[in-house]
């Protein structure tokens, strides 16, 4: 069990976590280009693991219940009402319908008391933290790295000659979709996810192509492939550490900010979280120093709905922050009909000094300093959204705070969810109709 340092209390704590369970979402890598047009929707699986996430992250840090199995310090100072107050806590989601899902599901396990004129808690999708969360699609300056690496590469060229006969029977099997040329290793992620979907989430694949099932043995070949690609693909040793630190910078903004007063605050006080894809999770590990020591944490990709949280502790006598600590929450798929769970690991302890020099870098990059590391817009959102902004007030130090009170930022929050919500469903629908009109699958592009 992991708690909290001895003679620590929990301040605030930060949460990033990839989505739940989500339908098969196909991508390519070509070139600078990483795009999404398949919309990929969150599974009835993928909801229960969120659920269980927000069930999880309460009884640790807000639940006082005599059962729990979590010591008293391990809550968070403020939090034992256990009741959503949006000076508190700030909920923000990337613009796709799996992100937004998986935290309004979270959030209804994590406060499922709530406010008398709060009958939801907003999850909100601001562009600046929308921004930070998958700023790995917004830097045209990550994707040449690591086309360079595919390119270049003499570890990943080997990977390339000795996978081979996994790969080709990946294709026999029919993960590989029919009419598909001979997958690359570095769309492998693609095969991975359909026999993932297949084998442990009820064959959730979009497609009428009959499947094959594989032996253990074969799943975890397939598993590891995606693994090693992914893993190196957002490393700092690959991509470096511009994809993740624009997220590092907005949580240490909020963690410096802790005691600011309710009334002038543009932070939440005690949970900020953010829910996100596994690349967001991986950039992260990669800004914090943690992406190149070959532990399982940074070689695997993150399983549906992990977590990572940077829990920010006190002394009862000390004036400010003490010391940072990071929990991995490692989701476990159930066997045999069990309940989705999530195994804690204490991965990292620093003190107060020490983090705050682990996030100089980012918390001293500008966001015109950012723009002009990644070079041209790219991607599906495109470095422009945010460099154009760059310079106005809309979000003056890159922190991701706005000026705006919580409390108004979330009920703004709650309209757009709403509306970006309908419009998602609608391209949904709109993409199963041609789907079924063409009577095969056809993916999308990364």
């Amino acid at each position: 069990v992991v708690v909290c340092g001895v003679g620590q209390n929990v301040r605030m704590i930060a949460v990033v976590h990839r989505h739940g369970a989500r339908t098969h979402l196909r991508k390519s890598y070509e070139g600078d280009d990483l795009t999404e047009d398949n919309p990929a929707t969150l599974l009835s699986q993928g909801e229960q693991q969120m659920r269980k996430l927000g069930e999880v992250i309460r009884e640790k840090y807000i639940d006082t219940l005599s059962e729990n199995p979590f010591p008293p310090n391990t809550y968070i100072d403020g939090m034992s009402s256990g009741v959503y107050d949006p000076v508190q806590v700030g909920v923000f989601s990337s613009n796709t319908q799996r992100t937004i899902a998986s935290a309004t599901a979270a959030m209804q396990t994590l406060f499922p008391t709530r406010n008398t004129d709060a009958s939801i808690v907003p999850v909100q999708v601001d562009i600046h933290r929308t921004h930070a969360i998958r700023a790995y699609t917004h830097c045209a300056g990550v994707a040449r790295k690591q086309t360079s690496w595919i390119s270049s590469d003499s570890d990943y060229k080997n990977r390339v000659s000795t996978t081979a006969d996994v790969r080709n029977a990946a294709q026999n099997a029919g993960i590989v979709p029919a009419g598909d040329e001979a997958v690359k290793m570095e769309n492998w992620f693609n095969v991975y996810d359909r026999s993932l979907l297949f084998h442990s989430f009820n064959g959730n694949v979009a497609s009428n192509q009959p499947m094959s099932e594989l032996n253990a043995t074969g799943q975890e070949s397939m598993k590891n492939i995606a693994d090693w690609v992914e893993s190196r693909k957002f490393s700092s040793k690959v991509a470096g550490t511009l994809s993740g630190d624009p997220l590092l910078k907005q949580i240490m903004h909020a963690f410096r900010n802790v005691d600011t007063d309710d009334a002038a605050r543009t932070d939440p006080s005690r949970i900020l979280w953010y829910s996100g894809h596994y690349p967001t999770l991986l950039s992260l590990l990669s800004s914090l120093g943690l992406s190149n020591d070959e532990k399982w944490y940074s070689t695997e990709i993150p399983q549906f709905s992990t977590a990572l949280v940077l829990q920010l502790e006190q002394a009862a006598s000390a004036a400010q922050p003490t010391g940072v600590r990071l929990i991995y929450l490692k989701a476990t798929i159930p066997t045999n009909g069990g309940d989705y769970g999530y195994e804690f690991h204490d991965l990292k302890e620093w003190t107060w000094s020490q983090f705050e020099q682990l996030a100089k870098t980012a918390e001293s990059q500008s966001t015109a300093a950012w723009c002009s590391s990644c070079g041209d817009a790219g991607g599906d959102d495109g470095v422009s959204t945010v460099c154009k902004l760059e310079g106005t007030d809309s979000d003056p130090d890159g922190s991701g705070s706005t000026g705006v009170h919580p409390a108004v930022a979330g009920v703004i929050g709650a309209i757009i969810v709403v509306a970006v919500v309908a419009g998602l469903i609608a391209v949904v629908m709109v993409a199963r109709r041609k789907r079924f009109a063409r009577q095969a699958y056809h993916g999308g592009t990364h």
